[in-house]
């Protein structure tokens, strides 16, 4: 009975505080949309390019620390915006997920990890499990998909709020930043497509039932550096 009853308060409508203002929700959107071009349409226009004409795409061979190093400043770039946003509305920190972090935050970040490693393992990949060569690669390799999970995270969390302030409805909030975040992979991998949407489906219900962004951030970096060990 508690089960169904979790349920029901998932799927259903929010209550509305008060019936916001058309220029509320236009000022939502547009920050949706800024958020989406910062933080997802420039990693997501290369990779439909290169799904659609593999011939082209480029290797990278840069050192460890060369990738790790601009992966971080790409997610500092990209976390401002959000961050930014979070410090000018009304809602606050609290309202975004940013409040004082818990006990339970931990065993839920946990346990969102282990939800992406065993989906991780489904994926028509090698699932073979290799380390970097040096520790010295390995800690650039953990910091670079550490950071790239981070800013990927700090995104959808603020995305996922402003879908629920507009729709007025979590079950629709989670499936509109799930379809942002995964669209370019129907291009590149349509295989994997259905792992990666429920992952993210996952941590964004997550997210919305608890209002708390340390298990989702935790669990994405931590699933992040996992990843970059499956090939």
């Amino acid at each position: 009975m508690e089960a169904d009853s979790s349920y029901a308060n998932f799927v259903a409508p929010l209550k509305p505080q008060s019936q916001p203002q058309n220029r509320s929700q236009h000022r939502w959107i547009a920050e949706i949309a800024v958020v989406f071009c910062v933080a997802m349409l420039p990693e997501a226009v290369p990779a439909v390019f290169h799904g659609l004409y593999p011939a082209a795409q480029a290797s990278s061979s840069g050192a460890p620390w060369q990738s790790a190093a601009q992966t971080i400043a790409r997610a500092l770039e990209v976390c401002a915006v959000p961050l930014y946003l979070i410090y000018r509305s009304p809602e606050g920190w609290a309202g975004f997920g940013y409040r004082r972090p818990r006990l339970s935050d931990l065993g839920v970040g946990l346990l969102l990890t282990m939800v992406s490693i065993a989906l991780m393992l489904l994926l028509p990949t090698a699932r073979s499990f290799r380390l970097p060569a040096t520790g010295f690669a390995m800690g650039c390799v953990a910091a670079q998909y550490a950071a790239a999970s981070l800013m990927r995270e700090v995104a959808r969390a603020f995305m996922v709020v402003r879908f629920a302030e507009i729709f007025a409805n979590r079950a629709i909030a989670v499936v509109g930043v799930t379809l942002l975040s995964t669209f370019d992979v129907l291009f590149v991998n349509p295989r994997a497509f259905p792992v990666l949407a429920l992952t993210i489906a996952t941590y964004a219900g997550f997210f919305l039932l608890r209002r708390s962004a340390w298990p989702l951030l935790l669990g994405g970096m931590i699933a992040g550096v996992f990843s970059a060990c499956i090939r």
